[in-house]
């Protein structure tokens, strides 16, 4: 009797330190396809809020965010958002970028894409915590499949960040970006209602593809293939991805090349044939 009462005792107290560590966001996600979100700021709230939007067409999607704070408490802030997830779930771990089990531990291997946040606080400090969550993102053994956006706080420390993370990393100076927007909506009234509509997904916004029964046509009959997008620019492959608006009429799609167009959804334009 005593030996099941301890042999009870020791099952009981295993069940209960495994509700703890799943209570406190310690368990692996299993998950793939998902965005990565590292860090926790107040850009958080406006950042699920579009992912939101721009996962409805597809019934949802999922948000994994670790950051250095409780799960429980992460969980709660993100239930006080005013807003509706549309499908989105939104799972949290806590841990830290800079260790690689942690990472791991979010399915940072399978996630289609990675965001890192700024931050609060000295900029210097939040850039070079960015970078070092760089070079732990780099050191991944199983590898990455998708791209990186690390949002710094300087400008001059976009350079280091491109250098460490290579084509993998793309850059945002948030309030650099900001500042810019800022004095262009000043200069022409107006231009905040645009900017709002390309940038956000509750309308129009950019997407870029690629549409291999283009090749070889002249843009000015790309721009008549879509009928319900407007093309505005042509991600070159030859020169390394780069990203040209407004091409010549005359430039002829080369095998690689895609498209950037305006439209309303990722999944509600396609080109046609031309008469």
């Amino acid at each position: 009797m005593l030996v099941f009462a301890m042999m009870l005792g020791l099952v009981s107290d295993g069940i209960s330190d495994k509700f703890d560590s799943l209570r406190k966001g310690k368990s692996e996600v299993v998950e793939k396809n998902h965005t990565l979100i590292l860090g926790w700021s107040d850009k958080l709230g406006s950042l699920l809020n579009q992912l939101s939007i721009a996962n409805e067409s597809l019934g949802g999607g999922t948000v994994v965010v670790m950051a250095g704070r409780d799960k429980e408490e992460m969980e709660l802030d993100i239930a006080r958002m005013e807003f509706e997830f549309k499908g989105t779930s939104v799972i949290c771990r806590s841990g830290s970028p800079l260790i690689l089990a942690d990472l791991r531990k979010v399915s940072v291997s399978k996630a289609r894409a990675i965001i890192v946040l700024a931050e609060d606080g000295n900029a210097d400090q939040s850039d070079a915590r960015a970078l070092r969550t760089v070079l732990s993102l780099t050191g991944v053994k199983e590898g990455l499949r998708g791209h990186i956006v690390v949002e710094l706080s300087d400008l001059d420390n976009e350079v280091l960040v491109k250098l460490v993370g290579g084509d993998l990393v793309e850059t945002v100076v948030a309030h650099d970006v900001i500042d810019r927007l800022m004095i262009q909506c000043a200069r022409q009234p107006g231009l905040a209602q645009i900017w709002e509509d390309i940038l956000g997904f509750e309308n129009c916004e950019f997407y870029i593809k690629r549409w291999p029964q283009l090749d070889d046509m002249q843009f000015e009959d790309v721009l008549i293939s879509f009928p319900a997008a407007i093309p505005c620019g042509i991600k070159v492959a030859s020169y390394g991805g780069k990203i040209i608006l407004n091409p010549d009429d005359s430039y002829v799609m080369q095998e690689g090349d895609e498209v950037l167009v305006i439209a309303e959804d990722d999944d509600t334009y396609a080109p046609t044939s031309l008469p």
